[in-house]
């Protein structure tokens, strides 16, 4: 760095840390003392607000129960507060206590629900309320601990003195981050991160309107939320630049965050399987199942009726594949998943495609697919696997944990969503949803047939041998039970340009639930009519 670099870096702290003292004389206000004689004073976890919280605390419970819990916002309102009972409560945006509803939501399952010790953490601006506090008070188990959210920068010697005495603390921009800044106060050596999953950016769209609308998914409201509007404290409509500079900022925290904690000999510990959060140490916790999981995708360049289907742009830019890959990645992050194409030269470009999102790739023989995707399991070690059709842009990804689950429930090998005849949907046209089998029982198929339609069509042996293999089948949601004359899936340019055109009104027109896509095809004559035709000219 120059010396001009080094004088102004210098002047810009001395100007940020000038501020910092007037935002402190202004805004900072006397703290509550901190919590002491919980369970495990030595290690934390917070538990965040992202979906991925749901399978953390469903498969390592035994981790979390041993440690010191921290939840925030409207965990209250969910099951997960009860069966959790966390010690420690913290609530950082003001729309809680603004907003009545919010407010008697929150507010009003804390004080009915807890019936154990709570510590709640409250903004010291929050006391200008009195609604919130007069809702709690009947409850002698909260006891409430006010800190502040004095947004504070400049010289580091002078910031990590503020943060260690409760002064101020990096820019509060969402709740994670008072939460890491609170705890750091606290005795705990090491802070465990649940929940971060802050995937954000691929959930944001901007209407022909220019509304600027949001997906944000919470583990609590899993196939209710939908994308909207992002609300600013005084209630208004938040543009595209300061959403991103939010972002920006609340990103930037992290790595001062994680400076602070260097300096008091603590460490910050993501436990969230694909966070977006780069700034602190990760680490990954064993499933309780004992079984190394996968999404396995079934691709090639190759086709005869229309060749590079799932490479030509879709959606804007982007391509099939590209949605299928993303789509999995937000509902399954802690899964391997892998790209499983051909060892054809031509199919170059979907390993590369693999490699720019971040997932795994395996080669195998273009007609002999089952030994293609057993050779997969056998390189990431995978004992049980999703297969997924990569020309089915409308694939319901948010059902593969129920996939898993009911493998796990019933120790079957092979699973997957059926019509009330028995037939498994990857014998239809629907084109919504995936099929599980475990490695061994492909291997089993595999061993007993050398005929070519068991090893190009992966799963066939297996739900058509109910004697050799155990087959458990799940019920379709009552709205598509006999919903035969839908096809969803990619074969043809005629199928191309119809789901191109659905995709679109889904996304602009729907709130994007899988029953309003139904509804958005029957909303039309002329969708069914190329449907009928394309479903009687391909066979499945």
């Amino acid at each position: 760095m120059s010396t001009s670099d080094k004088i102004q870096k210098w002047a810009g702290n001395l100007e940020q840390t000038f501020l910092s003292l007037i935002k402190i004389a202004l805004k900072s206000k006397k703290t509550s003392p901190l919590p002491h004689g919980l369970k495990n004073a030595d290690e934390l976890v917070i538990l965040a607000n992202g979906p991925s919280l749901n399978n953390t605390v469903e498969r390592n419970r035994a981790f979390l129960d041993s440690r010191t819990l921290l939840a925030v916002n409207f965990c209250a309102t969910s099951p997960m507060f009860t069966e959790l009972k966390p010690e420690l409560y913290l609530i950082a945006d003001p729309l809680f206590w603004i907003v009545d509803e919010k407010r008697e939501a929150l507010f009003g399952a804390l004080a009915q629900k807890t019936d154990w010790s709570l510590h709640l953490f409250m903004p010291a601006r929050s006391k200008v309320d009195k609604k919130w506090q007069q809702i709690i008070e009947s409850n002698p188990n909260i006891t409430v601990h006010i800190y502040n959210t004095t947004p504070i920068e400049g010289f580091a010697s002078f910031t990590n003195f503020i943060y260690r005495k409760g002064i101020g603390m990096p820019r509060p921009h969402n709740v994670l981050i008072p939460s890491i800044a609170t705890a750091l106060r606290m005795p705990f050596k090491k802070i465990y991160l649940a929940g971060a999953d802050h995937s954000w950016l691929p959930e944001i769209t901007v209407t022909e309107n220019n509304e600027v609308l949001m997906h944000q998914k919470h583990f609590y409201d899993k196939g209710v939320s939908k994308a909207d509007t992002v609300k600013q404290e005084n209630l208004s409509t938040a543009r595209l630049h300061t959403i991103l500079y939010h972002m920006h900022v609340a990103f930037k925290a992290y790595f001062t965050l994680r400076d602070f904690a260097v300096k008091l000999g603590k460490k910050i510990i993501n436990i969230t399987p694909g966070s977006y959060i780069d700034a602190f140490e990760r680490m990954t916790l064993t499933d309780k199942t004992g079984k190394r999981d996968g999404i396995v995708i079934q691709a090639r360049s190759g086709s005869t009726r229309m060749p590079s289907k799932i490479l030509r742009e879709f959606d804007g830019e982007t391509r099939i594949i590209d949605i299928i890959i993303e789509k999995i990645k937000l509902s399954c992050p802690d899964k391997t998943i892998v790209v499983a194409t051909t060892d054809n030269p031509a199919d170059n470009i979907l390993e590369e495609i693999a490699k720019s999102h971040g997932v795994e790739c395996f080669r195998g023989s273009e007609e002999d697919v089952l030994a293609r995707f057993i050779g997969a399991a056998d390189r990431f070690g995978l004992e049980r696997i999703i297969r997924v059709c990569s020309d089915n842009p409308f694939l319901q990804t948010d059902t593969f944990n129920e996939l898993f689950d009911a493998q796990t429930r019933s120790g079957a090998d092979y699973v997957a969503f059926a019509f009330p005849d028995g037939r498994p949907t990857i014998k239809s046209h629907l084109g919504l949803y995936a099929e599980l089998a475990t490695t061994d029982a492909l291997r089993r198929a595999a061993a007993a047939t050398d005929e070519k339609l068991y090893r190009e069509h992966v799963t066939i042996y297996l739900y058509t041998h109910p004697q050799d293999f155990s087959i458990e089948l799940l019920q379709l949601p009552d709205f598509l039970k006999s919903r035969t004359d839908i096809r969803l899936t990619l074969d043809t340019p005629s199928d191309f340009a119809l789901l191109q055109e659905l995709y679109s009104r889904h996304l602009a027109e729907t709130d994007g639930s899988l029953k309003s896509l139904i509804q958005l095809v029957d909303s039309e004559p002329r969708y069914h009519s190329v449907m009928r035709e394309n479903i009687e000219q391909n066979e499945k």
